[in-house]
């Protein structure tokens, strides 16, 4: 066989790929009408991804359509040009038309890899996927705002470290999606301006395992009746704001996660009813957490230390539920309730402060029962300037200066508590103080401290 036969029966094979490749473009065309037909049928009220859904269509005709015509062209090619004594090379065939190789998956997971084999960014993958679509993402830096508005996960392969969004003109992350997912993920807000790196208007999306951090405003915004984020084992912090942001009636659950070294760690300015549990707050450069302006929620095994103000501070009508959580060696105090502040504290640990234990002052008025306040460098609990509360079968012991100081118009209502061994005072009065104290204890509880 000569070399020009050669040449002649390579061209031949090369047409003979072509055309399979316009086969399976043309099955991949008819599964995905045979999809859009089903999504029509089962997504009537959804247009929007109806809409989506027919873009991808085009884009498939699109792609096609370019196959035949490379096609055609190599045919007329291969039927003019004469054959040159040129030795053979074979190339490999490129994946131009990732969107017709794709498609046919639509539900299944599309790959995200810098357009290595799969697509260039992010928002390509969201652009055609589909609801319960799973987008993979590779290692990599992606420079880009994600709107995430239909039902997806968006999950990082590899380490969480490597698999890098950044945001800078907009948020990382725009969530209004009702179920979406985001996993695995290192998600960054850089630049200037005032945007959160993730804002949750509404809709329950599941944020897991991510690194989040925000230097132009809050780590993470929660805001709008409609939101309900989930948001567990996450590392929140370096926010120039907030860790965790929640207003305007937004609400959610926030499990497992570490938030530190941001302004607050949470901050809660909402009536929603979120439940915040098992976090530990710390390093942040005023408070742990901050519930304020009518702010509600339940706090329940969360942990709050080495905090530059305080640990908890409640203030301007805010009613908390905080329930069993460590509130320690923070700079300041470990609660402070004032200027209307109310909540009810029930069975937390506050120890180890640089000042007081329990602080109510201007107006605040909780309700504290069954807490233990001890070993802080002050008192165990202190109130002042016309703060009032109940403070029930507390213990507080151990404190540098007095168990309980009431001073300059403080009006608490003390009963039942266990007062003992603290340095100097058990319960010191001072200042036009004032307050009811019944049937309190200055000795150690019977049961096992």
């Amino acid at each position: 066989m000569t070399r020009q036969e050669k040449e002649l029966q390579q061209e031949k094979i090369r047409t003979e790929r072509e055309r399979i490749r316009a086969e399976l473009a043309e099955k991949a065309l008819q599964k995905t009408k045979m999809e859009l037909q089903e999504a029509k049928k089962e997504l009537q009220r959804e247009k929007t991804r109806a809409e989506k859904a027919e873009k991808a269509l085009k884009k498939a005709k699109k792609a096609l359509q370019k196959t035949k015509r490379e096609l055609q062209r190599e045919k007329t090619r291969a039927e003019k040009e004469p054959q040159e004594e040129v030795k053979f090379k074979r190339k490999p065939i490129t994946r131009k038309p990732i969107d017709v190789v794709l498609v046919e998956n639509l539900k299944d997971a599309l790959i995200v890899d810098g357009g290595k084999t799969g697509f260039r960014t992010i928002n390509e993958a969201l652009e055609i996927a589909l609801a319960q679509t799973t987008i993979r993402v590779m290692p990599g830096i992606y420079r880009e705002s994600l709107v995430i508005n239909k039902n997806v996960t968006v999950v990082g392969v590899g380490k969480c470290e490597q698999i890098v969004i950044i945001g800078s003109q907009k948020s990382a992350i725009s969530s209004t999606a009702k179920q979406a997912r985001l996993q695995n993920l290192t998600l960054k807000q850089e630049g200037s301006g005032n945007n959160s790196c993730v804002d949750i208007s509404s809709g329950e999306i599941h944020i897991e395992g991510c690194d989040i951090s925000g230097k132009q405003d809050n780590c993470v915004a929660v805001h709008g009746v409609q939101s309900m984020p989930v948001l567990k084992n996450n590392r929140i912090h370096d926010a120039k704001n907030a860790g965790i942001f929640i207003s305007n009636d937004g609400k959610g659950t926030f499990d497992k996660n570490e938030i530190f070294n941001n302004d607050f760690g949470i901050a809660v300015t909402s009536v929603g009813a979120s439940i915040v549990s098992n976090n530990k707050i710390y390093n942040n450069k005023e408070f742990g957490i901050l519930i304020s302006d009518n702010g509600k929620g339940t706090f329940e095994q969360n942990e709050t230390f080495n905090n530059g103000d305080c640990g908890i501070l409640v203030k301007t009508g805010g009613d908390p539920i905080i329930r069993n959580n460590q509130s320690h060696n923070n700079k300041r105090d470990g609660i402070v309730v004032f200027e209307g502040g109310k909540g009810t504290f029930e069975q937390n640990k506050i120890f180890k402060n640089e000042l007081y234990g329990i602080v109510v002052l201007s107006g605040g008025d909780p309700l504290v029962r069954n807490n233990k306040s001890y070993n802080n460098e002050r008192s165990g609990i202190y109130i002042f300037d016309n703060g009032k509360g109940t403070f029930e079968q507390n213990e507080t012991f151990n404190n540098k200066f007095s168990g309980i100081l009431v001073a300059s118009g403080g009006d608490p209502i003390v009963r039942n508590n266990w007062i003992y061994d603290n340095e100097n005072y058990e319960i010191y009065f001072y200042s036009d103080s004032k307050g009811t104290f019944e049937q309190n204890v200055f000795s150690k509880k019977k049961e096992k401290i």
